[in-house]
């Protein structure tokens, strides 16, 4: 009896373990997952090569590739350009999250992905619904020579967009975007500390009526700055003519998340 109990004992053990570590092959499934099901969104998209898996810290892994994008040169010929990266985990306590895939390029905008994200670690065979959607088409990004606080053409829309929306809720210019976001954050005492936003990323439509601005949401805190990433929610109002913040939605590792919703909303531009 006893040497069952053991048995069992060190089978709870070894279970606990397993969901507390990030195995590679759950790693490398979930960000094949993000970047193939996402892959029609990303301009000459090829594949993406698997390097391996880098431990951080307790909270914290990279998950280390190439992205490799092919497309044809003006002659007719064939070329590729090979982006190297990381794909970057997070430990949360409901499991390990892939939240961010870093392949900066600035010698070619059209071959660079940097894109916040959220698909969550669960095996070697990831749901692609889970990871559908998550990268915004690449028209959304700035090339040489492109203003980045222009406002999106309706072009650049996500393809879901609601179709009782109307022509006259073209997105707010990231630029506006961002004033009321700053606005609201220094007119916003909190408890914990001044909260503010830094890298900002190109807004991407969530539905017809809701836009996203991702960022990085800063708060100074007695033990010093804690960083949260997630991003600042605008949903239109057709009554008013225009966008207004509506909501914020954060998260970081090892820390409670912040879900709130503006008991004002802030008026965009």
């Amino acid at each position: 009896m006893r040497q069952l109990l053991c048995g069992a004992l060190v089978l709870l053990l070894t279970s606990c373990a397993d969901r507390n570590e990030l195995s590679e092959s759950h790693a490398r499934a979930t960000a094949e997952t993000l970047i193939a099901t996402n892959g029609p969104r990303i301009r000459d998209f090829h594949q993406v090569n698997w390097k391996g898996l880098k431990q951080v810290s307790a909270t914290e892994a990279q998950g280390v590739a190439v992205m490799v994008y092919r497309f044809q040169m003006p002659d007719g010929s064939t070329s590729e350009e090979q982006v190297p990266g990381k794909f970057i985990y997070h430990k949360t306590r409901d499991g390990w999250v892939l939240d961010h895939a870093d392949f900066p390029n600035p010698k070619n905008l059209h071959h660079q992905l940097e894109q916040d994200v959220f698909v969550k670690v669960t095996s070697a065979e990831v749901d692609t619904r889970a990871a559908e959607g998550q990268i915004p088409g690449t028209s959304v990004v700035s090339q040489p020579g492109d203003d980045r606080d222009r406002p999106l053409a309706a072009a650049e829309t996500s393809a879901d967009t609601d179709a009782t929306t109307s022509a006259a809720a073209a997105p707010p210019s990231p630029a506006a975007a961002r004033q009321a976001v700053e606005g609201y954050l220094t007119t916003t005492t909190a408890a914990d500390g001044a909260w503010s936003a830094k890298e900002f990323r190109p807004i991407r439509r969530v539905n017809g009526n809701e836009l996203e601005l991702p960022a990085t949401l800063v708060i100074q805190s007695p033990d010093g700055p804690r960083a949260y990433r997630g991003g600042f929610y605008f949903s239109y109002e057709p009554s008013a003519g225009q966008w207004l913040l509506t909501r914020m939605s954060f998260s970081a590792a090892g820390l409670e998340p912040i879900e709130e919703s503006l008991a004002t909303p802030v008026p965009v531009g």
